[in-house]
């Protein structure tokens, strides 16, 4: 019996797990991310600071830190 209980809980899972996908499909038009949600994505991963490296201490502006030598533009 506890092996029919198990096939049976199972099933109402994937089936609910199935129809909420269903669901989404169908709210979103798409199962996948949308172009600007993609693009959205991708702008936040890269963050505002750009490329940069600062070397030593001075009086040069480093982003918040006073470095000698600071390095912009690096890839």
């Amino acid at each position: 019996m506890k092996r029919y209980e198990k096939v049976v809980t199972f099933m109402a899972v994937a089936v609910m797990s199935l129809y909420g996908y269903v669901s989404f499909v169908e709210y979103t038009g798409s199962a996948g991310m949308s172009e600007l949600m993609l693009e959205n994505v991708e702008a936040l991963a890269q963050g505002e600071g750009g490329n940069y490296v600062c070397y030593g201490s001075g009086d040069i502006d480093c982003h918040g830190m006073k470095v000698w030598v600071k390095y912009e533009g690096i890839r």
